[in-house]
């Protein structure tokens, strides 16, 4: 059996609900055919709008108006996923076309890894100290592999700067206790343990990779290291700012009950800002992961999102709006370029 058959029987359990775009309660076809969002899309490049991008590998199109845009005043940041489903995923091999732009400076590129790495977990015998806790040595050796193929995957070429976002924790194994403060120690470790070699073999292809650990939604309590935006930044403080950040996603702190000011948006160390929105009933502080869903306008008017997402002062962090219909992501764009202004 093949890694990435491997890998997918392993987390065969995790499903796309877990994530919350199966079930959208806001379902809607796209308003636009292709043609006309590539229109929109290539007009609101050359006017210089903020425009950030969710993408997957069924959008060519979007690779297409980025190179033949006449004037993009600054890149226009992008996060790729390499496949449809919420698990590890394949194939393994980056866009090159979006690569290829990165390279030219056109886009600020950044992939999202899979949601099933687990920082937390005790990576050998010895670090397990906790009952309940397991070593999980052979989806350890997955991740490694995993890390390798998508590393191998990059096509050699000048350098260029490259994000990757990572979950912090991944779903709890049954009987195993959730993480608390006494394993920052851990997580660090496991962090660099795992991502050093590859962002070292990255470095070797031209590609200067840096790792931005996500936010997640769930019950604060104390620091919440896993959850909070401010816990995962005491994580990554004290590393190599060069290699490690913070990704902060805005429907999750929302969801998580985070109260947050755009003071607290540090340029320097959060290095990509998911902009999400959410439905109605994904109220501050509900605890489930329901973004994604709605245009943001729409979704700050009703208070499903923070309403300062569009504060000039964050204009300078990359921001991608999660999307699943390109339609809305336009709309977005167009609030955004709005409350801001084009440039």
């Amino acid at each position: 059996m093949g890694i990435t058959d491997a890998i997918r029987k392993a987390f065969a359990r995790r499903r796309l609900d877990d994530v919350g775009y199966v079930g959208d309660p806001e379902r809607r076809p796209e308003d636009h055919t292709p043609a006309r969002i590539l229109a929109e899309f290539e007009r609101q490049l050359a006017l210089g709008f903020p425009l950030g991008l969710y993408t997957r590998t069924d959008a060519p199109w979007m690779c297409a108006a980025i190179a033949a845009a006449a004037d993009v005043r600054r890149p226009v940041a992008v996060q790729a996923d390499t496949g449809p489903s919420a698990s590890f995923r394949g194939p393994f091999a980056p866009d090159p076309g979006l690569v290829e732009l990165c390279r030219a400076g056109r886009v600020s590129l950044f992939f999202h890894l899979p949601h099933l790495f687990d920082l937390w977990l005790p990576f050998d015998p010895s670090q397990a100290g906790r009952e309940g806790e397991q070593v999980r040595v052979p989806m350890v050796r997955m991740y490694v592999e995993y890390l390798n193929a998508l590393a191998a995957g990059f096509p050699e070429g000048p350098d260029c700067g490259v994000g990757f976002v990572v979950h912090s924790a991944g779903p709890r194994p049954p009987g195993h206790p959730a993480p608390d403060d006494r394993l920052e120690a851990r997580f660090r470790g496991n962090l660099e343990r795992l991502f050093d070699p590859f962002l070292g073999g990255l470095s070797r292809r031209g590609v200067r990779g840096r790792i931005l650990v996500e936010n997640l939604v769930g019950p604060l309590t104390g620091r919440a290291a896993p959850y909070s935006l401010a816990g995962c930044a005491g994580l990554v403080r004290g590393l190599d700012p060069s290699r490690y950040g913070l990704c902060w996603d805005s429907g999750h702190s929302w969801a998580a009950g985070e109260d947050l000011s755009p003071a607290d948006i540090d340029p320097a160390l959060v290095g990509l800002v998911h902009m999400n929105g959410g439905p109605a009933k994904a109220g501050f502080g509900c605890g489930k992961d329901l973004h994604g869903y709605s245009e943001l306008r729409c979704a700050a008017a009703r208070g499903t999102a923070y309403p300062w997402l569009a504060d000039p002062a964050l204009a300078g962090i990359p921001a991608v709006f999660e999307r699943k219909l390109y339609s809305v992501m336009l709309k977005d764009s167009a609030w955004l370029a709005g409350e801001r202004g084009p440039g």
